[in-house]
């Protein structure tokens, strides 16, 4: 990890991974990976995995999970002296269904996985904003050039929301964001990724949190659905209108031309088309290839490039992060 890269900050929630071994039913699954993931922490270890200092901010159990999660972290060099323990919650854990064949109403199908959370009542969602008063948490966000934030985190808990606005605002509180110069704030880097699990019954509450931090973020990461869920437009153009704050905005379409909006100028750059072996993952790696090369004071075109070579990698080999994917 180079002294010489600046110092990325990534807040949110680490959790391990179970995926089935054998894919189809998951009924019939008798045997799983373990992992890890969560999309803050994948960005984290997708950065790290280039070289780059990243420190993860964030909550894990006393327990064997909490213990995995931050070995497995820092074996993929990414710095976890913020990350608290807590005694009296668990570490969140999610299965990933794994789809094989045809689809049926029990399989997926090949290529298509799922999701199933267990992370209510996980010690990242007892993080409160009285935590900000913790010394290497407070150190981990003034020494950050970028602090990256996911929507995830404000779905989790009423706390943890509160803590990320909280975030937000701290941030906000100090100079404008610069690419260098330490006595600068840090750049605000955050992806939408709405989840509409996690805000099931309180989706207005959703739309106008996410819209709040977007608006008053640096750099803004979302897709075109989920800029269809809460803006209530899928069209780049329109969706800047909507986000004219923030200075780089980026909308993701999948297999489609991304759009990286630098204030008023536009650029599009249409993926090159890769063997899809698993999707979990993609838009986290993705993010982490536009954060890697814009702090290098990259233009739109080599973030959008270097965000699609970081997602084209999650795209072909399996696992949640580009830390430690394999190919077979």
């Amino acid at each position: 990890m180079s002294e010489e890269f600046p110092l990325v900050v990534a807040f949110g929630e680490a959790m391990v991974v179970f995926a089935q071994e054998k894919p189809g039913e998951l009924e019939q699954a008798e045997s799983f990976r373990r992992s890890m993931g969560g999309a803050e922490a994948n960005v984290a270890i997708a950065l790290a995995a280039e070289g780059r200092r990243v420190k993860f901010v964030g909550k894990v159990g006393d327990d064997g999970f909490g213990r995995y999660i931050l070995s497995e972290l820092a074996t993929l060099g990414v710095n976890v002296e913020a990350v608290q323990v807590d005694s009296n919650n668990p570490t969140g854990v999610y299965f990933k269904e794994i789809g094989a064949g045809e689809p049926s109403a029990t399989n997926l199908g090949s290529g298509r996985s799922r999701m199933h959370y267990y992370r209510a009542g996980s010690a990242a969602s007892k993080t409160a904003p009285a935590d900000l008063d913790i010394q290497s948490w407070g150190d981990a966000f003034g020494q950050a050039a970028l602090v990256h934030l996911t929507g995830i985190t404000s779905a989790i808990s009423e706390g943890a929301r509160l803590t990320q606005r909280a975030v937000v605002n701290k941030l906000l509180e100090t100079q404008s964001s610069t690419l260098s110069g330490s006595t600068r704030r840090p750049i605000i880097s955050f992806d939408l990724n709405w989840r509409d699990a996690l805000w099931r019954d309180r989706e207005s509450e959703g739309h106008s949190e996410l819209a709040w931090i977007a608006a008053n973020a640096d750099l803004v990461f979302l897709g075109k659905s989920e800029g269809i869920e809460v803006f209530g437009t899928s069209d780049p153009l329109e969706l800047r209108k909507k986000l004219s704050k923030p200075r780089w905005l980026v909308v993701k379409s999948d297999a489609e031309a991304a759009v990286m909006f630098d204030r008023d100028e536009g650029t599009e750059l249409v993926p090159g088309q890769v063997e899809v072996r698993e999707a979990i993952g993609a838009g986290d790696a993705f993010a982490a290839g536009v954060i890697a090369a814009l702090l290098e004071g990259a233009s739109s075109f080599e973030c959008l490039a270097r965000g699609h070579e970081f997602a084209a990698r999650a795209l072909t080999t399996s696992g949640d992060n580009i830390g430690k994917r394999t190919a077979g």
